[in-house]
């Protein structure tokens, strides 16, 4: 309901004439259909009485009540399905009448009735369920289907009025469709999560998705040392400094606190290369860089950091370094190429930026840095290095880690690739895309980070642990 009320403001502004057709498919939603809709129903054994009057919410709600589910997941805004619809509503919002009716046409109604007729035929032929308990889906097959022509059709006469309104239409419904499929895979990943076992198969063998569930609930159980935010900071600075990005007084590793009320950050004093701090050699500044705890002051440098505080709420730490490969991409401008299973974790969330504002002391780095991040976790630098961004210090650190991995790969595939930045495409974007979120997943890369933090206590004699 929310989706046709959504396109119905819109098409009463753009299309006045044609919000007839909204109008049906809303009162179908309530329950009002016609004699020839409940004959069909009754055709198919669903009694008028079961659908007749009886708005969509409360026949979903009657089936739902039926399997038990809980009303506080009704009501959970964080589901996978309550995503998927804020997303949806999100695109209506930007959308304009024509786009707004080829979402609703296109990639919701037209698709409905094959996706229902799957839970249709489950719960027929693989539960003991009544059949009158789950009417919702057959009518949406059998006769809501009606509502794709209706709004089709509106689309239809709206395009003929204005096709260049409509120019975004293909490319909106495109992203519907995509942002479609990721819920349902994400809802199988689920599923097979909390049952450790899988789903769709017929015999007795072990899925991938069913494979990544439970390695991803045994990373989940490894137990580890509980280190404070400033020794995982040092620990951070040693095992990266450990790999190369240390040896200059360049590069930082930082962490998000507070200080009245507005952004401040941990990171190291100046004076000092990541391969010697310990705990005591953090800081913590205010959003101008004034040292509000420990002794020292800051690499003005850090600016940046702050930016990227302030306009990404998800991002609870950064680590910027120099490391000898990525500096050399970075020097010859050459975006990371992904290929390798390793390296996954950075996938699409790594983006380059081209543009170098010089001695990085001003804002205008940070205001960079900012726009060509967007939504991503990482960055290539022209002409720098690298920035990561973590939910945690062990996020950001394993991101870099692997950032300088990727780059090193590249560079010997394009040295023996006669200098070409492409090597062997993935030709199925979506094993990439479930390999990034396992590798990317916190139980890898937290133990990933505690296995470098063992090795590089051991390797520096570290005492202060």
């Amino acid at each position: 309901m929310k989706y046709l009320n959504s396109v119905k403001e819109k098409l009463a502004v753009a299309s006045p004439e044609d919000t007839h057709l909204i109008t049906e498919n809303v009162a179908e939603e309530l329950g009002n259909y016609d004699e020839d809709d409940l004959v069909t129903m009754e055709k198919a054994g669903v009694a008028r009485e079961l659908i007749a009057k009886k708005p969509h919410t409360v026949l979903i709600r009657h089936f739902l009540d039926k399997v038990n589910a809980r009303p506080e997941d009704l009501d959970d805004k964080t589901t996978i399905g309550a995503k998927f619809t804020a997303d949806i509503l999100d695109m209506y919002d930007k959308a304009n009448a024509c786009e707004a009716l080829a979402i609703i046409g296109f990639a919701i109604e037209q698709t409905v009735p094959t996706l229902y007729q799957f839970i249709w035929d489950g719960l027929k032929n693989h539960t003991t369920m009544d059949p009158n308990d789950f009417v919702f889906f057959p009518l949406h097959i059998l006769v809501d289907d009606g509502h794709a022509d209706h709004l089709k059709a509106a689309f239809t006469a709206l395009y003929a009025r204005n096709k260049d309104q409509c120019s975004g239409a293909v490319d909106t419904v495109r992203r519907v469709l995509a942002r479609r499929s990721k819920m349902l895979s994400d809802l199988k990943t689920h599923v097979e999560e909390v049952t450790g076992g899988q789903i769709c198969a017929k015999e007795e063998r072990e899925t991938q998705l069913a494979g990544i569930a439970r390695a991803r609930k045994n990373a989940a159980a490894l137990k580890h040392p509980q280190y404070n935010k400033q020794q995982l900071l040092a620990l951070s600075s040693r095992i990266l400094a450990d790999q190369g990005h240390g040896g200059t007084l360049a590069g930082q590793v930082t962490c998000r606190d507070v200080h009245d009320g507005k952004v401040a950050m941990w990171t190291g004093t100046y004076g000092k290369q990541i391969d010697e701090y310990v705990p005591g050699d953090f800081i913590k500044i205010d959003e101008n860089l004034n040292v509000v705890s420990g002794e020292g002051f800051p690499n003005l440098a850090t600016r940046f950091h702050l930016h990227v505080y302030r306009n990404r709420s998800d991002v609870e730490c950064i680590v910027h370094s120099h490391p000898i490969n990525v500096a050399t991409l970075a020097q010859l401008g050459v975006p990371l190429f992904i290929s390798h299973m390793d390296v996954m974790a950075l996938f699409e969330v790594t983006t380059f930026l081209p543009a170098w504002p010089g001695v990085p002391f001003g804002d205008e780095e940070g205001e960079i840095i900012i726009n060509a991040l967007g939504g991503h976790s990482s960055a290539l630098l022209a002409h720098h290095g690298l920035i990561t961004t973590g939910r945690n210090i062990e996020e950001a650190t394993y991101r870099a880690f692997f950032m300088e991995v990727a780059a090193e790969m590249q560079l010997k595939m394009m040295a023996a690739n006669g200098g070409s930045i492409k090597g062997l495409p993935i030709t199925d974007h979506k094993l990439s895309e479930i390999a990034r979120d396992w590798r990317g997943s916190d139980g890898p890369v937290k133990a990933h980070f505690y296995a470098w933090a063992r090795q590089t206590i051991l390797k520096n004699k570290i005492e202060w642990l």
